[in-house]
């Protein structure tokens, strides 16, 4: 919030960048963790009752 406010008094602060930088790290993750999805929960949506019974 610092940078930000800072951004906005004085000037560029390279914040678009760093926020750029950050977003690029957030998507990789994020498509990692659909990947996961898609390889983990491919089957059609199992009932509750049958995923609670996988786990006991």
């Amino acid at each position: 919030m610092v940078r930000l406010r800072a951004e906005a008094a004085i000037g560029p602060t390279g914040l678009h960048e760093e926020i750029a930088k950050r977003m690029v790290v957030h998507q990789d993750k994020l498509a990692v963790y659909q990947d996961f999805e898609r390889q983990d929960f491919a089957d059609s949506p199992r009932a509750a009752t049958d995923a609670c019974s996988t786990l006991s």
